[in-house]
């Protein structure tokens, strides 16, 4: 598929689109990635070939970060969940809950 890691961080990779017209990239974390691309279903129909890959979708929830939006809108990008999931896991730590 052409991807190379980036050198700040081995779990994102890009690559230069075909025509020229700027990158996509591939983040990985553990056992979950997150395709970003103008044409993310070509590179996840690779993939299900040489991985098994359970219900692909669009992206909702990736690293604790909440996705709306969709391909043919723009998106947006909350830590909403993830920062009250930590403010829970402190009050129980302390005995505030």
């Amino acid at each position: 598929m052409g991807f190379i890691p980036t050198r700040y961080d081995q779990d994102v990779w890009y690559r230069l689109r075909d025509n020229g017209e700027g990158y996509d990239y591939i983040s990985t974390y553990v056992d979950d990635f997150m395709i970003m691309s103008k044409d993310e279903w070509s590179y996840m129909l690779t993939l299900q070939t040489i991985y098994t890959i359970k219900e692909p979708k669009e992206p909702e929830l990736y690293l604790g970060a909440l996705y709306t939006g969709s391909p043919d809108k723009n998106w947006t990008i909350s830590y909403k969940s993830y920062i009250k999931e930590g403010l829970s896991c402190i009050e129980k730590m302390d005995g505030t809950l």
